[in-house]
């Protein structure tokens, strides 16, 4: 029987400001067990982001209930949540969000630096991630000496650092060509048959993912469907 990783309840997100509000999250429920690949497909602002923002602990829900990894999301502290964000979840975010003024091995290291690491098993680690990928000679580069492909490769491979049980990628291949967004489908792929790992991906397109995915799901206006 397969074990559940998230199980989410009748989860609601709703945005306000001083002159409306707005849902964008209607009732969510749902179950994601260990090892599957979970594609979430839906257009833009249908409420992808918002969801895996909720599933991966950086946000939190209006009302409803989240369990992750067994543990009640709504009487976590905001120090376990971090905890679990670091050492359990992998994140791959539409931008690749690599820091500028950092090499490729620092951007890769620095989760890996929060978690109490020695300097030489840190470096054993990221020499290990680039290898995997055939990008060793990357290491020493700054994300803007690389091309668009190549930066969101070594955004997948930061998400890789902390080992994950859960990788979270929102709409990681939208600004790729066909050719690198099967690259980085790939990775996840791979890590999900070697590993075990679960992957949820968000994609506007069904096409992209579903050769990569178990199981998908779609959205619309907040609803799963």
């Amino acid at each position: 029987m397969p074990v559940p990783i998230i199980e989410a309840r009748k989860i609601t997100k709703t945005y306000s400001d001083e002159e409306e509000e707005f849902q964008a999250l209607q009732g969510v429920t749902l179950t994601v067990t260990e090892s599957e690949v979970l594609g979430i497909i839906g257009s833009s602002g249908s409420g992808k982001t918002t969801l895996l923002s909720i599933l991966g602990l950086l946000e939190k829900p209006s009302d409803g209930v989240l369990e992750v990894f067994g543990e009640d999301v709504g009487k976590m502290s905001d120090r376990r949540q971090s905890e679990i964000r670091l050492r359990r979840i992998g994140f791959i975010f539409q931008d690749h969000n690599l820091l500028p003024a950092l090499t490729v091995a620092e951007n890769i290291d620095l989760p890996l630096s929060l978690m109490s690491l020695k300097p030489s098993e840190r470096k054993e680690r990221i020499a290990e991630l680039l290898d995997s990928v055939g990008m060793m000679e990357l290491g020493g580069r700054y994300p803007s000496q690389l091309s668009r492909g190549q930066r969101q490769r070594i955004a997948a491979v930061r998400a890789l650092a902390n080992k994950p049980r859960l990788i979270i990628a929102d709409e990681p291949t939208s600004d790729l060509d066909p050719e690198n967004a099967k690259i980085l489908l790939n990775i996840l792929r791979e890590q999900n048959t070697r590993k075990g790992t679960t992957v949820i991906i968000a994609s506007t397109s069904l096409e992209t993912v579903k050769e990569y995915t178990t199981r998908n799901m779609g959205i619309e206006a907040g609803k799963l469907r």
